[in-house]
C-alpha cells in the first residue's frame, strides 16, 4: 500500500506532464522504503516511469497476494482449531493402574550381633571402608 500512495504522490505532482520521465523515475525511486521493489531498482534501474509504473503494478499485485495467503491461512488455522477437540489431562489412568504390592521379607533372626558379622565379612576382604572425603576419588 506505501508503494501505491507513492505513485499516487508522483502523479498528482506531475499531472502537467512537463518533467521528464528519468526526473519523474528518479524522483519516485528516491522516495521508496527499503524492499523488495527498491532492491529491483536497485538491480535493474528504469529510465522511463512508464516501465516505473508498470514494475510496481507487479509489485503491488505481489504485495496483496501475499497479504490474502496470509489471512487465508489464518483463517485455516483458527478452522482446524475449532475442528480439533481441546486435550483434557487424562486421570482415569491412575484409578485402573494397581497398587504397588508391598512386600514384607522376612528374614531370619541373627544369633549374634550385628557388629560382629560386619566384622568376620571385613576379614574375608568382602567388605571395604569407604574412603574419605579428605583423601579424594
Amino acid at each position: 500500500m506505501n508503494l501505491y500512495r507513492s505513485i499516487c504522490k508522483i502523479q498528482y505532482c506531475c499531472l502537467g506532464g512537463a518533467l521528464r520521465q528519468e526526473v519523474k523515475a528518479s524522483a519516485f525511486s528516491q522516495g521508496l522504503l527499503d524492499g523488495d521493489f527498491f532492491k529491483s531498482l536497485a538491480k535493474k534501474p528504469v529510465s522511463k516511469f512508464e516501465a516505473l509504473l508498470a514494475r510496481a503494478a507487479k509489485y503491488i499485485n505481489m504485495e496483496n497476494a501475499q497479504a490474502a495467503k496470509k489471512e487465508s491461512h489464518g483463517e485455516k488455522r483458527k478452522e482446524t482449531k475449532e475442528e480439533t477437540p481441546s486435550k483434557k489431562p487424562r486421570t482415569d489412568f491412575k484409578d485402573k493402574k494397581p497398587p504397588c504390592p508391598i512386600v514384607n521379607a522376612v528374614y531370619t533372626p541373627l544369633t549374634v550381633p550385628i557388629t560382629q558379622a560386619l566384622m568376620a565379612v571385613e576379614g574375608k576382604g568382602l567388605l571395604t571402608r569407604p574412603k574419605s572425603w579428605k583423601d579424594g576419588p
